[in-house]
């Protein structure tokens, strides 16, 4: 009988990515919110109809950052959610089968044990479709949601353009003031922890290992601040000072306050918008990479799918045997599905461990900003 669980280890590899996924998109949405447009009066060369324009697309990207965050969010379960669920059907199904293997050793014409195993099986995949469509339904709803992002991210980078097309002439200063803003933003990110595989099974190390020191999103010259947003995983004040604090970061926020204050309003103003768009495209990116083909959801539905057909050749591995009175066999079947079954109860726990030790922690009314070495907390915009 061929293995139709999921190895642990590639279990806890896709819960780790699930919930790295979905820290730093948690992480993106609250930075997106927590954009502001430059005034008016920074970008001189750009009339009112083109900033009203490009206006109203950031107010767009806060929405869809505002509806992961409220409502979207909530799919950060739908991973482990997926096993425990499956967990009381794919029980029963062991508890059958190995019920059935038996009476099959005593008597392997026993039609009755047959008959039951079959509705059994029958039974266990129609709820594990049913756990599938769940898994689905969470995709399908991200799948919209990255839509209207990419909609949003569409307009914005078209308004983008008509405000750069009147900039040629800078186009290396703001692009200069850009590039310090995204090493900026690299050192600080170095101080990220993603959640490892290993950690997922373990109560202990997921708490420790999964701390999220913040990753610098956006950069406004104008409030003399960078945000810098947790990604929300045993985040603490204390982690967010020791980035501010780093003598690396300081130095090149220092370097970026300097290199800014021998700009025009209006290329710190470019500079900013610039380093808008790419949050936005790292932020579509995530997403992208969360419903991929190969991605942490589609790896959960194939697995789950695995099961289906995994059910449908125990039945027919016991019947065939059983027609041949082939007693070896049905053997075999019945300490291969022993095996089985403690590898499903260890994908279980791992799922278990998942849920009760894994929160996402969604700040909706402030955001922390490091300045000159220290941390504030800012009213979120809204």
């Amino acid at each position: 009988m061929a293995n139709f669980i999921p190895d642990p280890k590639a279990c806890a590899a896709t819960l780790a990515a699930w919930s790295n996924a979905i820290a730093a998109i948690n992480a993106y949405c609250t930075s997106v919110r927590a954009l502001t447009m430059p005034a008016a009066s920074a970008l001189s060369r750009v009339d009112s109809s083109v900033f009203n324009d490009l206006s109203q697309h950031v107010d767009q990207a806060h929405l869809v950052g505002g509806i992961w965050l409220v409502s979207v969010k909530a799919a950060s379960n739908a991973a482990p959610s997926a096993f425990t669920d499956a967990n009381s059907v794919v029980s029963l199904f062991f508890t059958n089968a190995n019920t059935a293997a038996t009476a099959l050793l005593q008597n392997p014409a026993d039609k009755e044990a047959l008959a039951a195993l079959e509705s059994s099986v029958a039974a266990a995949q129609n709820d594990l479709k049913g756990v599938i469509a769940n898994v689905q339904e969470t995709e399908t709803l991200i799948q919209r949601w990255a839509t209207a992002l990419n909609s949003s991210i569409d307009g914005f980078q078209s308004s983008l353009g008509d405000v750069t097309a009147l900039y040629s002439a800078v186009q290396s200063d703001y692009t200069t003031l850009g590039n310090t803003i995204s090493e900026l933003r690299s050192k600080i990110s170095t101080f990220n922890a993603l959640v490892p595989a290993e950690a997922i099974g373990s109560a202990v190390a997921v708490i420790s290992s999964a701390t999220y020191i913040p990753l610098m999103m956006s950069w406004n010259p104008f409030v003399g601040g960078i945000f810098a947003i947790g990604l929300f995983i045993a985040f603490t004040e204390a982690e967010l000072a020791a980035a501010a604090q780093a003598e690396e970061v300081q130095q090149l926020q220092d370097q970026l306050q300097q290199d800014a204050a021998e700009q025009s309003d209006d290329v710190k103003a470019l500079a900013s918008l610039l380093n808008t768009s790419a949050l936005l495209n790292e932020l579509s990116q995530e997403a992208t990479s969360l419903i991929a083909a190969d991605g942490p959801v589609s790896t959960v539905e194939a697995m789950l799918e695995t099961l289906i057909s995994g059910t449908q050749a125990v039945l027919s591995e016991l019947t065939d045997a059983a027609q041949a009175a082939n007693t070896g066999q049905i053997q075999q079947t019945a300490s291969d599905l022993a095996s089985a079954q403690a590898t499903w109860n260890a994908v279980v726990a791992l799922a278990q461990t998942y849920s009760s030790n894994l929160s996402f922690n969604v700040q909706l009314t402030s955001v922390s900003v490091i300045n000159a070495g220290t941390v504030t907390q800012v009213s979120m915009p809204t």
